[in-house]
């Protein structure tokens, strides 16, 4: 029963609608996770947001707050997970050294420990910052580029059937 919950959830958690505007920049949900289309190729997230930079990619200024959103993901996962490695071991070590000497002093180890926990939310912080990025790029993206013309025959108003039409 809970593998079934568990697909449903994930089958829940995408779109089979993809659009077609050409010369823009959109965001899908695919497999349960993000994915951009260009120009109707999709592009998935990747790792570390990879796909958003390539989505985007011909335009500086897109091209810099993609960046900045891959920068911002990387970096903070980083410290992140550093810090609770960092908490965790240290934590250890203080407790192993609490065993051994029978003081009432706080170890050291403790210290560090919630030191490095604090790096750890600061990290995570600083991931939860990439977001807006993220939309950054799409709307700069999306504003600055200018979508192909459609072709016309003949003047203002007329379609190609009516053209046709007429030529007969």
């Amino acid at each position: 029963m809970r593998h079934l919950v568990i697909l449903l959830a994930v089958a829940a958690c995408s779109s089979s609608y993809i659009p077609q505007t050409r010369g823009r920049v959109a965001m899908i949900m695919q497999h349960g996770g993000p994915a951009y289309v260009r120009d109707g190729e999709i592009i998935r997230h990747g790792f570390m947001g990879s796909g958003l930079v390539r989505a985007v990619a011909g335009n500086p200024g897109a091209e810099h707050a993609a960046h900045e959103y891959r920068s911002r993901l990387g970096w903070g996962l980083f410290y992140g997970l550093g810090g609770l490695v960092c908490s965790t071991v240290s934590m250890v070590v203080a407790i192993d050294s609490a065993r051994e000497d029978s003081s009432n002093d706080v170890p050291t180890g403790v210290w560090v420990s919630l030191g490095c926990l604090v790096a750890s939310f600061a990290g995570f912080g600083y991931l939860a910052t990439a977001e807006p990025y993220r939309y950054d790029a799409i709307n700069i993206f999306n504003d600055t580029t200018v979508a192909p013309p459609s072709p016309q025959i003949g003047p203002p108003g007329y379609s190609a059937k009516r053209e046709t039409l007429r030529m007969r």
